[in-house]
C-alpha cells in the first residue's frame, strides 16, 4: 500500500537567486537599522510616495520580463521587508506586516520596509531603469542610512 507522499514524490527545492552586491548591502543593513534611522526612514518615505509608487510599477515591469530578474525581485522584495521588520522588532516596535497593503500602511518602520524595498530591488538592475525611476527608488534610503553606490552600469 503507498502513501499520498509516496505517489507525490519529493518536494522540489526552494533555492534563493543570487542577488548583486548591491541589492545584499541594502538588505543586510535593513536588519541592522537603529530606532533613530527606522523613524527618519519612516518620515522620508512620506515625501514622493505617490511618485514611487508609480516608479515601484515601472520597476516590476522593467524586472517581470525575464524570469531571473523577477526571481531576483520577489526574492530582494521579501529579504529586505523580513530584515526592517527585524530591526523594528529590536527597537521594540511591532513587526511590520507584509501583506497586501504593504504600499500603504501607516504602522512604525513600515516607511523604512517599503524604502528598503525598494532600494534592493532597483539596484538588481538599475541599467534596466530610466535613471529617474532608479533615483526615486533609491535615493530616499541612501540619503538616511548614508550609504553610497551607483545606480548606473558600471
Amino acid at each position: 500500500m503507498t502513501t499520498k507522499a509516496d505517489w507525490e514524490g519529493p518536494e522540489p527545492a526552494v533555492s534563493t537567486p543570487v542577488l548583486p552586491l548591491a541589492a545584499e548591502i541594502v538588505i543586510h543593513r535593513a536588519g541592522r537599522l537603529t530606532p533613530d534611522e527606522i523613524a527618519r526612514l519612516d518620515r522620508a518615505d512620506l515625501a514622493g510616495a505617490e511618485a514611487r509608487m508609480v516608479a515601484w510599477d515601472l520597476l516590476r515591469d522593467a524586472l517581470d520580463g525575464e524570469r531571473e530578474r523577477r526571481e531576483q525581485r520577489l526574492a530582494a522584495r521579501d529579504l529586505a521587508w523580513r530584515q526592517v521588520s527585524l530591526a523594528a522588532v529590536a527597537a521594540c516596535l511591532e513587526p511590520v506586516i507584509d501583506d497586501g497593503y504593504w504600499r500603504v500602511v501607516p504602522q512604525p518602520a513600515a516607511g523604512a520596509a517599503r524604502l528598503a524595498r525598494y532600494a534592493a530591488c532597483a539596484l538588481i538592475a538599475p541599467e534596466l531603469l530610466d535613471p529617474e525611476v532608479a533615483h526615486l527608488l533609491v535615493e530616499p534610503w541612501r540619503s538616511v542610512v548614508g550609504m553610497t553606490w551607483s545606480t548606473r552600469p558600471s
